[in-house]
């Protein structure tokens, strides 16, 4: 028995050492996996269909997760490439995000940027089909 016990405890000891003790894991309305670490919300590029998924996803989390207000917006910080396989958004307060009041047209795109509030609706439009 203590020979299966000690691999467990090194795994979980990497484990603790590999992620940051401020980040924390989050499951957005629609099933998608977020990381928060600070202010950024990080996830990882998998099949979630459309981009609004993405979207949907980040708004949901900043609202509930992180206290976010409607005038926040997430800021595209990261796409998947080049060595990465997230998308990681910023949470920026009001309308500081790069572009303004410019919404997100491509998750493909650094630096372009949506509100909360906005992002958060996607989710409603998402569930209602």
């Amino acid at each position: 028995m203590t020979r299966f016990l000690m691999p467990t405890v090194v795994l979980a000891g990497a484990l603790a050492v590999a992620i940051p003790a401020t980040a924390a894991t989050r499951l957005a309305q629609n099933g998608v996996v977020v990381q928060l670490n600070g202010t950024t919300l990080t996830i990882p590029s998998t099949d979630y269909g459309r981009a609004t998924a993405y979207l949907c996803a980040a708004g949901d989390v900043a609202q509930t997760g992180m206290n976010a207000r409607a005038t926040d917006r997430i800021e595209l910080t990261q796409v998947p490439g080049d060595g990465t396989y997230a998308y990681e958004f910023e949470l920026v307060s009001g309308s500081s995000g790069a572009g303004g009041g410019f919404q997100v047209v491509s998750i493909r795109k650094t630096g372009q940027s949506m509100s909360v509030a906005t992002a958060s609706s996607i989710c409603n439009d998402e569930f209602q089909r």
